[in-house]
């Protein structure tokens, strides 16, 4: 039989907590408590807001969700588009500033994006063939211009538009030599008019506008007769005749191999090609929402300091409680964007965004320009006499 002292031994340790453990669990509780308070009082009040979309105005905070590989970042009041191969989560630095390694800088159109949200298809135009780094200066003025569609009809057997195609190329469509040359054909070529759909997104809301992209196409043979006569000093059409009819026939004698012109053609309107044209410009737009405009800016005013040598200002932006709350539910929404700033076209600042907005007040801040600070501010007071510099 076991002894009294052995089963008071048996019996299981009781430890109780001390004092300052129980203080620091229960506000550890208090605090989870408060958080998860806070969140769902956040997400049952931006469950409730509903706002039409906005349109571009004159001035405009810009929201935008950076895609893979690529950011905004702004310098001397420029924004550009920076392909680069870190991350949007860097650590912050100086606003308008890239910490990223940026492998490509573009500058982006910023009249023709804002114009290109608006619906105007003419920007529209301009911004896609500026980000895909086609120049409008570089195509030739004069030349016949052709649409896609026309030309695939020609290509298709249009015995009409075929033989007008030949004529404003200057060769056949498969290469060989016209017994009959423009000198106009020779010295310009044609220029290649390619529909690339890009979607446009406004709020919730995506459509489709078509945008025109000019490319301007010249085949081999009658590119090779005008720099043949490169050295002659504007040479007349009887030179260019003379130079065509000998690079003519060489291909005809199968010293020279003829261009597949209709290949060369379809290739400047391929699936393919358009996918590459729509692809930069349409992520850049799909990314762009406009969350305010300056129906919803109140005042704004600025303070300048200096800091690292370096004279810096840090700009404050008042909005209305439909402003605050739709900056709320934006930055509520997502996990993180850069807020563009820009006043009459001009981008200000880019700031990361990586917390909820709830405050009435925007302040971005270590801007470089005072000069673009000061004349933001001064348009954004322009509505109202509610702001004031200082």
């Amino acid at each position: 039989m076991n002894s009294p002292s052995t089963h008071a031994e048996a019996r299981p340790k009781r430890y109780k907590l001390r004092s300052s453990t129980k203080i620091a669990i229960g506000f550890a509780l208090v605090v989870a408590a408060a958080w998860f308070g806070v969140k769902a009082y956040s997400n049952y009040r931006v469950a409730g807001f509903r706002f039409p979309d906005l349109t571009p105005g004159k001035i405009n905070l810009i929201a935008i969700t950076p895609g893979s590989g690529y950011r905004i970042v702004v310098a001397n009041g420029i924004a550009q588009l920076a392909e680069t191969s870190g991350s949007f989560d860097s650590p912050e630095i100086d606003t308008g500033a890239s910490d990223l390694e940026t492998t490509n800088a573009k500058k982006i159109p910023l009249r023709e994006m804002l114009n290109s949200l608006r619906g105007e298809s003419e920007a529209l135009d301009t911004f896609v063939m500026r980000i895909n780094e086609i120049r409008e200066d570089d195509i030739p003025q004069g030349a016949p211009r052709w649409k896609a569609a026309d030309i695939e009809k020609a290509l298709g057997g249009d015995g009409k538009l075929k033989a007008l195609l030949e004529r404003d190329l200057g060769v056949r469509l498969d290469g060989r030599p016209l017994e009959k040359i423009s000198p106009t054909a020779v010295r310009s070529g044609i220029v290649v008019e390619v529909p690339v759909p890009i979607e446009v997104t406004q709020g919730d809301r995506a459509k489709t506008e078509v945008a025109t992209i000019l490319d301007d196409y010249q085949p081999s043979l009658p590119s090779e007769v005008a720099k043949s006569t490169e050295e002659k000093f504007d040479p007349d059409n009887k030179q260019l005749l003379g130079a065509y009819l000998r690079l003519g026939n060489e291909i005809r004698e199968g010293k020279r191999r003829p261009e597949d012109v209709t290949g060369s053609l379809r290739a400047r309107y391929s699936a393919g090609r358009v996918a590459t044209l729509k692809e930069k410009p349409e992520r850049i737009l799909r990314s762009a929402i406009v969350v305010l405009n300056e129906d919803q800016i109140e005042s704004a005013d600025y303070r300048s300091y200096t800091a690292n040598r370096r004279q810096l200002n840090d700009m404050t932006i008042r909005v209305s409680d439909e402003g605050r709350n739709r900056l709320w539910k934006y930055s509520h929404d997502r996990k993180g964007f850069q807020l563009l700033l820009v006043v009459d076209g001009v981008a200000i600042a880019a700031p990361r965004i990586t917390q909820e907005l709830t405050q009435r007040e925007v302040t971005i801040n270590q801007l470089p320009d005072e000069l673009l600070v000061r004349d933001a501010v001064d348009q954004m007071n322009s509505k109202t006499s509610g702001g004031k510099r200082t």
